[in-house]
């Protein structure tokens, strides 16, 4: 993936900026986070005695509330913005990542939630930006399960689930690069942010999520196409 950025201020020509405070990263082209989906294990347990036979204990998983929610995806929304100049999207580098992947932004949906919601209000806390319409969506969720490596990491909150299934939309940013503050609500997810065409962000992410990428690409790529040629005549 061609991602251009520089560390400090940005030329028009540049489309990378860091947040105050944080060290500017090269994107690395290391990826492949893998491992076999994490499962529950139960757990019998039995006296030697068979009159005395104890009915069988299940242990539950730290984190889960019943053990069928492990097999739960949880709810969330994926953002794919692009500049109505000239049909790039915004992608940004995680921080809590050593393999430095890139990513659009992304959350989770709160209890009782419309997505749609969501959607604003993740990417306002994500980056600081609000002049953006959304212009569309996907209809069917798009799936992705956490890796055993990746999962170990996560906090407790996260152990209920094998993964995530997101709603996806495409939003059209006519904002000023002033307006994107990575840091925007004191703890930032990521430390830089590009502009790159939508057809290369799936080779720039982890793998357990360049299937659902893949399919992003092949349901926006077109339509902002259509939109910024539309713009542009």
């Amino acid at each position: 993936m061609k991602l251009q950025f520089r560390a400090g201020a940005c030329s028009p020509l540049v489309t990378c900026r860091s947040p105050a405070g944080s060290s500017s990263r090269h994107p690395s082209s290391q990826r492949g986070l893998s491992g076999l989906q994490q499962t529950p294990t139960q757990h019998l347990a039995q006296r030697s005695s068979p009159a005395a036979a104890a009915p069988a204990t299940l242990v539950r998983a730290p984190g889960a509330n019943n053990i069928l929610e492990l097999n739960e995806h949880r709810r969330g929304v994926g953002l794919c913005i692009y500049r109505a100049s000239d049909g790039k999207v915004f992608a940004a580098q995680r921080m809590d990542d050593p393999q430095m992947s890139w990513q659009m932004p992304q959350g989770g949906i709160d209890p009782l939630e419309n997505p749609m919601k969501a959607a604003l209000r993740e990417l306002h806390e994500e980056t600081g930006i609000t002049a953006v319409r959304i212009v569309a969506s996907i209809d069917r969720w798009l799936e992705y399960s956490f890796p055993t490596k990746v999962k170990a990491q996560m906090p407790g909150s996260f152990l209920r689930y094998r993964g995530q299934t997101q709603k996806w939309y495409l939003l059209e940013y006519r904002g000023d690069e002033s307006e994107i503050d990575l840091s925007c609500h004191g703890h930032p997810e990521f430390s830089q942010y590009s502009w790159a065409a939508l057809e290369s962000l799936p080779d720039g992410v982890v793998d357990f999520k360049q299937g659902v990428y893949r399919q992003v690409a092949r349901h926006f790529a077109p339509e902002i196409a259509r939109r910024v040629g539309q713009a542009v005549a």
